[in-house]
């Protein structure tokens, strides 16, 4: 089954409902939508639209499904080709938007917008605005920006993964369960992929938490999902990470404040760095060696550490021979 089919299938279980009553209640031809739901013939454009609006979709799901049914229509590889060379048009046009808008100061002394609130509705600009406050902002920051936010991964190595005296970012991320792994099954690689280089630093103020998060975005229909809170600052993005709203009110941000504390409860550190060896082993030991079935989930994996220290096993040497330590 193709990722279009199996997206269209999941997108069905969500309305609770079976095939008949659902074609029955919105008119649509049933042979034509089983097809398309089992992988058997991509449908016309005017059913899958028809298909679509009978659905109750969020903008996020809206813009996934309308990309699966493209690329399964031109092929993986001229639809990413055409992802690509508009995405690129786009980031030249903002650019050249940004220019105009203050053609005499350059990206280094570009200033937060003064005020309460401000709309910030150019790719530009806010990478200006995360840039300024990872390295202006001194105490905790809080995040939920995903690493494939354009220029967010860079920003980071540059602010974050490089600079020592910045703020503690803590970093939400939003990790696939194991039932929804098969619409992008490397998702939670590539999440790994970007994260662990600045998580397993030995000195790091970047924190990464995570958890569980329904993939189809059903749980909120909310027009800004992704935000950038700090001592001063609140920035809201949409979903396509191209607008924005910046706020500075502190009746605002302690609003924020108070959600997030609600998140951390939910959420885990991603990274589990002990004080020694033994409280690493001892909680790999607890964690995962004593669960009687295994269990796919990020918690029965919960550790990188150093293992083999001199503090782990100093007692063991005290009882070789000269010659057995020189060969170990």
């Amino acid at each position: 089954m193709n990722k279009f089919a199996e997206y269209c299938r999941k997108l069905m279980e969500t309305e609770h409902t079976n095939l008949y009553r659902f074609c029955a209640e919105h008119n649509l031809e049933r042979t034509g939508i089983r097809r398309m739901l089992s992988g058997e013939r991509l449908p016309k454009q005017e059913l899958f639209q028809a298909f679509m609006n009978a659905l109750t979709l969020t903008p996020g799901e809206q813009k996934n499904l309308l990309e699966l049914y493209e690329e399964q229509k031109i092929g993986e590889e001229r639809f990413e080709n055409r992802i690509f060379i508009k995405n690129m048009l786009s980031y030249i046009g903002e650019i050249q938007e940004f220019q105009k808008k203050a053609p005499e100061i350059g990206r280094g002394d570009w200033q937060m917008p003064k005020g309460p609130a401000a709309l910030v509705a150019n790719h530009m600009e806010i990478s200006c605005m995360i840039q300024q406050i990872l390295r202006t902002e001194k105490k905790e920051i809080y995040t939920n920006i995903p690493m494939d936010c354009p220029d967010f991964f860079q920003l980071l190595q540059q602010e974050v993964g490089i600079r020592s005296h910045c703020a503690v970012l803590n970093h939400f991320l939003a990790v696939l369960k194991k039932s929804e792994i098969p619409y992008d099954v490397n998702y939670n690689l590539r999440l790994l992929k970007k994260i662990l280089p600045f998580a397993l630093q030995e000195e790091t103020n970047y924190r990464p938490l995570y958890y569980y998060s329904n993939f189809q975005g059903r749980d909120s229909m909310a027009l800004y999902p992704f935000y950038l809170l700090s001592e001063s600052y609140l920035l809201l993005l949409g979903e396509d990470y191209r607008r924005g709203l910046l706020y500075t009110d502190p009746t605002v941000l302690d609003a924020y404040r108070q959600e997030i504390r609600r998140l951390a409860d939910r959420a885990t550190p991603l990274i589990f760095k002990p004080e020694n060896s033994q409280i690493a082993l001892e909680y790999y030991i607890q964690t995962c060696v004593e669960v009687s079935r295994p269990v796919y989930t990020l918690e029965y994996y919960p550790c990188i550490f150093q293992a083999y220290s001199e503090e782990l096993f100093e007692p063991f040497f005290l009882y070789m021979s000269p010659e057995l330590l020189r060969n170990a």
